[in-house]
């Protein structure tokens, strides 16, 4: 496999919170990942890894598919050597799939991790898992010690782009201003404008959009201000898809008669040419 040009992003990798101290970027293509520290918001490049995944392959749907899932997704906890079969080596760290756009779609299963290999083997022939991003044992414990455990970003894809830094900061900019619009755009009272960022099958799980439209409208018209402020934002674009992007980040909300903060992730779809929200919620955890 073409190591990356040094200095080089992937176009998918777009901007982590500060929170968020390393991401790590599984490209199937060519059974590498790629561990990033989080320098100042620029994703820098210090592991490399082989790894193998479903012997199925891509793009996970069902349940039994044997296959690793595309996307966008969240390591949530850790799983210790001694709670585990023997199968699964020295440690793992389970992922968020099913993420709510899988939900959305419907895609069945769960237990999808990043974890070691078999005690007796170094390492695995590509696509040897259950669908599972499996690395050697020394290197699963060298990624186990560096990494927190707390949601740290899994894109997985196979068409990773790596731009130079000038390119990569030009389209982390782009994607940027259209979250800040629909931040100012919610912030003017104008619901037209503001209700313009979803898209037509918007659906966040209770209400399609045309319910969500009219509840907005109704809660902001009762509004003589509303100021919003966005925290530790992260931005990742699905490795496979160009037309879809998630932001995370802190919402804090301030009205005439209300105030609250909470954690919420939104999937934008390419719609007519635009971005639309497609899916707003609070981050799920998915099952271990």
């Amino acid at each position: 496999a073409s190591k990356p040009d040094p200095g080089t992003i992937p176009d998918s990798l777009l901007k982590m919170s500060p929170e968020q101290e390393h991401a790590i970027v599984i490209d199937l293509k060519n059974s590498r990942l790629y561990l990033f520290a989080n320098r100042n918001g620029i994703p820098e490049l210090i592991r490399d890894y082989y790894v193998s995944y479903g012997r199925g392959g891509v793009d996970k749907r069902k349940r039994g598919d044997l296959k690793t899932p595309l996307g966008v997704y969240f390591t949530t906890g850790r799983l210790k050597d001694e709670q585990l079969p023997p199968r699964y080596g020295t440690g793992a760290l389970p992922l968020n799939y099913p993420n709510a756009w899988d939900t959305r779609l419907g895609n069945t299963g769960s237990g999808i991790w990043v974890h070691g290999s078999p005690k007796d083997t170094f390492s695995r022939p590509p696509k040897a898992s259950e669908g599972c991003l499996s690395l050697s044992n020394n290197h699963f414990t060298e990624l186990d010690g560096i990494v927190d455990f707390n949601a740290t970003p899994v894109l997985i894809g196979t068409e990773f782009k790596w731009l130079d830094r000038n390119a990569w900061l030009a389209k982390q900019t782009s994607l940027q201003q259209v979250v800040e619009q629909w931040r100012d755009d919610w912030k003017s009272l104008d619901a037209d404008n503001y209700l313009a960022h979803y898209a037509s099958n918007f659906n966040n799980g209770d209400m399609g959009y045309s319910q969500f439209a009219e509840q907005k409208r109704r809660v902001n018209s009762g509004k003589s201000f509303i100021d919003v402020e966005l925290e530790n934002l992260s931005i990742y674009q699905h490795p496979d898809k160009a037309d879809m992007f998630i932001a995370t980040f802190q919402q804090n909300y301030r009205s005439d008669n209300y105030s609250g903060s909470s954690m919420k992730r939104q999937y934008w779809i390419q719609e007519d040419g635009h971005w639309k929200i497609a899916y707003e919620g609070k981050p799920h955890k998915g099952k271990p």
